[in-house]
């Protein structure tokens, strides 16, 4: 659609981004007025999307610390399914780079996850009720972070022998092994909630991994990289699936509050032996 996408300069954009907005979460999904319009409205970069002098679609990106806060993302009725919701997030995700952001995050409605998905969001947390729809936590790497090759992919979801280096508290290097998997550019570890992996990246998401081969092609890979996401969306499933790779048959019982880790590679190094 022949659309102008830009940040929000003037008094006028940002009135239009008000009104879509009321639309789109006050008139159609009966969001409470009082919580729609919020502080962090003066701070944000607005994107709008402007068709026949119009206010279309829009998005913010509020900074916070190392990271953006993508939220807002509405399109009028009239337009949606041409593609505006995406060139809102391209613009928002530009704004985000200039601004020295790394990485950025969302509150995703449940029911339009896939939409974020697509653009390389991975979910993070636990579903939530947020101005009473449920939701899951989304975040993407934006920069810094090192592209996987399909070859190394590949590798990473066969049943491989890797081990997973953290930090304990005080600086030490704990490391345990693991299996592997890649879902998009991150490599993803399940483990359980309690272990203690778990409770080193959510204190310092900072992570080593090697991984050797089981048969004799000789070739070995080593990872540095940053815990981007832990989840427990989709965990469980995710175990199954993984003792059926590298076992052949389905996970013992076991009461465990399993999640996924999704490690966002900044260096990558392999040898062949």
């Amino acid at each position: 659609m022949d659309a102008d996408i830009h940040i929000a300069s003037s008094s006028a954009d940002i009135d239009g981004a008000l009104e879509v907005r009321r639309v789109a979460f006050i008139v159609e999904q009966h969001v409470d007025p009082a919580i729609e319009r919020d502080e962090h409205d003066a701070t944000a970069t607005h994107a709008v999307a402007v068709a026949h002098g119009q206010v279309v679609a829009t998005g913010r990106v509020v900074p916070q610390a190392d990271r953006g806060r993508i939220g807002r993302v509405a399109v009028l009725p009239a337009y949606r399914g041409r593609g505006l919701g995406a060139r809102i997030m391209d613009a928002l995700e530009r704004a985000a780079v200039a601004a020295g952001l790394p990485r950025v995050e969302l509150h995703a409605q449940r029911h339009v996850e896939g939409f974020y998905a697509h653009r390389g969001y991975v979910p993070d947390g636990d579903e939530f009720i947020e101005a009473g729809i449920l939701h899951i936590g989304m975040v993407k790497r934006l920069a810094g972070m090192a592209a996987l090759p399909p070859a190394v992919a590949g590798f990473l979801r066969r049943p491989v022998l890797a081990h997973l280096a953290t930090l304990m508290p005080d600086g030490s290097p704990h490391c345990t092994p693991v299996w592997t998997d890649t879902h998009g550019g991150y490599i993803v570890i399940n483990t359980a909630a309690h272990y203690v992996k778990a409770r080193n990246v959510a204190r310092d998401p900072r992570v080593a991994l090697s991984v050797s081969p089981v048969d004799d092609s000789g070739t070995c890979l080593w990872v540095r990289g940053r815990v981007e996401a832990v989840t427990t969306d989709g965990a469980s499933a995710h175990n199954g699936a993984l003792w059926l790779r590298y076992t052949g048959k389905g996970p013992p019982p076991s009461a465990d509050r399993r999640v996924r880790m999704f490690i966002a590679p900044e260096h990558i190094a392999t040898q062949r032996l």
